[in-house]
């Protein structure tokens, strides 16, 4: 096995402000999914209401986003590295634009879950593509960096998500 040194007065490398650019709205993209993943949670009551909808429908509607979330997520970065993963991060981040107005626009309990499925589904198209930007576009010595930033918008974007849904059924009902 090969020991990797590194000096400690080495340089660190000089990344373009168009790759940090790229990661924030690489970032923004996943910031998004991972928030649709907890925002309905809040939502289930005015749902429940408004969709005269089941405790069954309520579980797919939360359970269905996550299992196609996680479902999408080896086979789409297969794709990536067959196909490119700036042309799946495109595609799945489209598909899951359009999931998210369908989302907005169901008229009843079924448009609902299928338009959480697709919506999961293409949140977990475009997601891995993040993780293998990061390490196309970062040297070695920024990656550290670069996932660190990523674990944090995880995360924040995960407890928000409750807090976020709480104020927009406060503002629209």
């Amino acid at each position: 096995m090969m020991a990797v040194t590194t000096r400690a007065d080495a340089p660190t490398p000089i990344v373009p402000r168009q790759t940090w650019q790229a990661l924030a709205v690489l970032l923004a993209a996943m910031f998004m999914a991972l928030l649709d993943t907890t925002i309905v949670n809040v939502a289930l009551t005015p749902i429940r209401t408004s969709l005269d909808a089941s405790n069954s429908t309520l579980s797919w509607i939360i359970s269905g986003y996550a299992l196609a979330f996680g479902l999408a997520l080896i086979p789409a970065g297969r794709l990536g590295d067959r196909l490119g993963h700036k042309w799946v991060f495109f595609s799945g981040l489209a598909l899951f634009t359009i999931a998210s107005l369908a989302c907005g626009f169901a008229q009843n309990d079924v448009q609902l879950i299928i338009s959480r499925v697709v919506q999961g589904f293409a949140g977990g198209i475009f997601v891995p593509a993040v993780t293998a930007f990061i390490q196309l576009l970062f040297p070695p010595q920024l990656r550290g960096k670069a996932f660190a930033i990523m674990g944090s918008v995880i995360g924040v974007s995960t407890a928000l998500g409750p807090i976020v849904g709480g104020l927009i059924i406060q503002a629209f009902g």
